[in-house]
């Protein structure tokens, strides 16, 4: 009797997981044997994560924009920031290594203004998996110059 309680414990356990897990986030890594599509210019809408001081430094922020390209190494992606901090720009620039299962906890769009649905399901899928706290960028000011990146 107790091992039919148990099974139908753990079968129940299950259900309600399933009914109410998180869905599953996008494995963009897939795509990036191919980085084609993804390359050019981004625009940095959001970030989330598990507790403010994961976000704070984004609220220092106005806006910011990207520009991705393959860097010589296969495998590897060169990403040029321009990010607007109060009256000043600052230029950064990183280099990825795409590796699977490596998650990006920011938002990206290939233009300035997205719709705010859009960000309701970004924050809410995010949240879902713990990461609560997000920051929208404000986006007031003019957008800085990616110096020296092949878009501008």
């Amino acid at each position: 009797m107790l091992d039919k309680l148990w099974s139908l414990l753990l079968y129940a356990s299950g259900l309600l997981e399933g009914l109410i897990s998180c869905p599953p986030i996008p494995d963009v890594y897939e795509g990036l044997h191919n980085p084609k599509p993804y390359l050019g210019k981004w625009y940095f809408i959001s970030a989330a994560g598990y507790s403010e001081k994961d976000i704070a430094l984004y609220r220092l922020m106005d806006s910011t924009v990207f520009y991705l390209q393959e860097a010589a190494e296969n495998g590897t992606l060169l990403l040029t920031g321009a990010i607007r901090i109060g009256d000043n720009c600052l230029t950064k620039v990183w280099t990825y290594h795409v590796r699977p299962n490596d998650y990006l906890l920011d938002m990206e769009a290939r233009n300035a203004s997205v719709d705010a649905d859009v960000v309701k399901r970004f924050q809410a899928k995010l949240c879902c998996t713990g990461m609560c706290e997000n920051f929208i960028l404000p986006q007031e000011r003019e957008y800085c110059r990616i110096e020296g990146a092949a878009s501008t």
